[in-house]
C-alpha cells in the first residue's frame, strides 16, 4: 500500500510532463499502479478543465456539482478545492469559502494564495480577530509579505492603533519604497492621530439636520471620482472593499451599483459585476437612459478585452466620470 505523499508525488511528476518509465526508475512503485494513477490524474484533469469552462460561462451551479464530484473521486484533490473555493466566491458564500480553504492548508500549509482567501472570507464575515492571527502567520512564513501587512493596517486602522498602523506602514516602505500608497498613509497618519485625540471631545450638535445631511451634485461627482480613482491605483481592493462601502452610502443606488461593478471588472471578476448589474436594472425608477448606460455597462463587463487601461476608457466615457447620469 502507497502512502498519500507517494501518490502527491507521483501526481506532480505527472504534471512536469514525466513519463511511467522514468517515474518507475525513481521509484518502488509498480507499473500497474502507475498506470492506475496515470489514468485517474487525467480523468480528473479532463473535469478540472471543464470545471474551468463552466466557470467561465458563469455556469456555477454546473461548476460545483463537477468539482464536488471530482472531490468525491479523490479527497484530497488540491485543484478541485482551489476550484470550488473561486466558485463559493462568486457567490459570497464565505462560510463555505473559509472552511475548504482552511481543509485546503491542512493538505498544503505553505499555499499563501489559499491563505490570501482564507482571510479575505473571514473579513467578509467580520472574524477579524482570526483575520489578525492569519495575518500574523504569513508574517511568520513570509517575513516579506507585504499583503499580509497592509490586512494588519485595514485591522488597526478600524481599532485607530495608529502606532501599530504606522509601524507596518514603515515596514511596508522600507521594502517597497517606490509604494505611493504608503507614502500617502504615512503621512495622513499624524491628522488621524489628531481626530482620534479630538473626537474624545464632546461636540455640539448642529440643529439643522437637513443641512448636515444634504449632498450637493457636486460632491456626489467627487466621491465617484475618488472611489474609481482608488481602485485603479490600487488602495482599493476586493479584500478590503468592505472597509470602503461605507463611503458610497450617501450616493443613489443606481450610482453605487455602478462603481461597484467598475470596481469588479477592474479585478477581473465579471460575474460579480454582471450580478450587480442584473439587480440594477430589475430596480424602480430606473429611467430609459439608466437602463441605456446599464446594458452598456453589461457590454463591457462580458467582453474579452483585459487591456485594464482600454476598459477604464470604456468605463470613463460610459458614465462621464460620474457626473450627468
Amino acid at each position: 500500500m502507497y502512502s498519500l505523499a507517494e501518490k502527491n508525488r507521483v501526481i506532480q511528476l505527472f504534471k512536469e510532463k514525466y513519463s511511467i518509465e522514468s517515474i518507475r526508475l525513481k521509484s518502488n512503485i509498480s507499473k500497474s499502479t502507475l498506470y492506475r494513477w496515470k489514468a485517474q490524474y487525467e480523468k480528473a484533469k479532463e473535469k478540472s478543465k471543464q470545471v474551468k469552462e463552466y466557470i467561465n460561462e458563469g455556469k456555477l451551479d454546473e461548476a460545483e456539482n463537477l468539482a464536488k464530484e471530482i472531490l468525491k473521486s479523490s479527497p484530497n484533490d488540491l485543484a478541485a478545492r482551489g476550484q470550488l473555493i473561486t466558485i463559493y466566491t462568486e457567490q459570497e458564500k464565505w462560510d463555505e469559502v473559509e472552511r475548504l480553504a482552511k481543509e485546503k492548508l491542512k493538505l498544503d500549509p505553505s499555499n499563501l494564495p489559499t491563505r490570501s482567501q482564507l482571510i479575505t472570507a473571514c473579513k467578509k464575515q467580520e472574524k477579524w480577530d482570526e483575520v489578525e492571527r492569519l495575518a500574523k502567520e504569513r508574517l511568520e512564513l513570509n517575513p516579506s509579505d507585504l499583503p499580509a501587512r497592509s490586512q494588519l493596517i485595514v485591522i488597526y486602522k478600524k481599532q485607530e492603533k495608529w502606532d501599530e498602523v504606522e509601524r507596518l506602514t514603515r515596514e511596508i516602505l522600507e521594502l517597497d519604497p517606490s509604494d505611493l500608497i504608503a507614502k500617502r498613509q504615512l503621512g495622513s497618519i499624524p491628522q488621524k492621530r489628531e481626530d482620534q485625540r479630538t473626537s474624545r471631545v464632546p461636540k455640539v450638535e448642529n440643529q439643522d439636520k437637513n443641512k448636515e445631511t444634504n449632498v450637493t451634485n457636486s460632491s456626489l461627482a467627487n466621491i465617484i471620482q475618488a472611489f474609481r480613482k482608488k481602485v485603479y491605483d490600487g488602495e482599493i481592493t476586493i479584500e478590503n472593499l468592505s472597509d470602503y462601502e461605507k463611503q458610497l452610502a450617501s450616493l443613489p443606488p443606481f450610482e453605487q451599483k455602478m462603481l461597484l461593478a467598475e470596481a469588479y471588472v477592474h479585478w477581473n471578476m465579471a460575474t460579480n459585476a454582471t450580478k450587480i448589474l442584473k439587480e440594477a436594472s430589475s430596480a424602480e425608477n430606473i429611467s430609459e437612459r439608466q437602463q441605456k448606460i446599464l446594458k452598456q455597462a453589461m457590454q463591457i463587463s462580458k467582453s474579452k478585452n483585459s487591456n485594464p487601461i482600454a476598459r477604464r476608457k470604456q468605463w470613463s466615457i460610459l458614465n462621464g466620470n460620474g457626473e450627468g447620469r
